[in-house]
């Protein structure tokens, strides 16, 4: 497979163990034409009828309210398949990137054959959905629960987490290209208090976060002020489940 698949694969191989045959057809279910969004030429993306692979880069999914704002939904990064669950329903939904993404495009009509044909490969999307849904109803205990230290707290550490998974960082030191004010679209925050809680953070020698670099100095500290149980794993998600 192409080495360009290898963050969605390392995604899979954690959830199931697909054939060389099902790995194969993974590979041409896609319409075979790569997509580059660059923000400067191509700022949104609409979703709905259409899934992304996410081959390289960082983007994010939103809704924009009737006074303006935006609420961030999913943090899209490589491994990710943006609009999985909303293209099967016909739910239209905004992408925008963060610098450039390599994508490779799923048209939902392709999708329902899986369960027909190819079950196993079909439960592996399923498992990948149920693991997103699984930080989207984190990020909504956090939202509604978690003061806002513990929210950005937690938040990057389920990034350091996601991109460990994928081979690209470890849980303790990852590059993050988002800014402050997209930190605080996510979490329900004002850009004043994420650089407050950043401020915080540092001054403790817990977490720097600088020129688009993470490097988580305490972990331990930083895990119990997140709220969470144990130090997350590489190899799930799950523990990053509220204590």
């Amino acid at each position: 497979m192409d080495d360009s698949f290898m963050p969605l694969m390392l995604r899979i191989r954690r959830l199931i163990q697909l054939s060389k045959e099902e790995i194969d057809i993974l590979k041409h279910l896609h319409n075979r034409r790569r997509i580059h969004l660059d923000p400067g030429i191509t700022p949104g993306w609409r979703l709905g009828k259409s899934a992304l692979i996410i081959l390289k880069g960082w983007g994010y999914t939103y809704r924009h309210l009737g006074n303006g704002d935006r609420q961030l939904i999913d943090i899209i990064l490589p491994g990710d398949i943006a609009g999985l669950r909303t293209s099967l329903l016909g739910i239209p939904q905004g992408l925008r990137t963060i610098g450039q993404v390599e994508a490779v495009e799923i048209h939902s009509r392709l999708i329902p054959s899986l369960f027909r044909d190819w079950p196993r490969l079909a439960l592996a999307l399923v498992l990948i959905a149920n693991q997103d849904s699984e930080l989207l109803a984190e990020r909504l205990v956090s939202v509604g629960r978690r003061p806002a230290l513990s929210r950005v707290s937690h938040f990057l550490l389920e990034l350091g987490t996601r991109l460990e998974i994928v081979g690209l960082g470890t849980r303790n030191s990852f590059r993050c290209p988002l800014t402050q004010a997209d930190i605080a679209d996510a979490l329900g925050l004002s850009s004043i208090h994420v650089n407050r809680v950043l401020r915080h953070l540092r001054e403790r020698r817990i977490l720097m976060f600088r020129n688009g670099e993470v490097e988580i100095q305490d972990p331990h500290n930083l895990i119990s002020l997140a709220q969470v149980e144990t130090l997350p794993s590489s190899g799930t998600l799950g523990s990053l489940a509220s204590s």
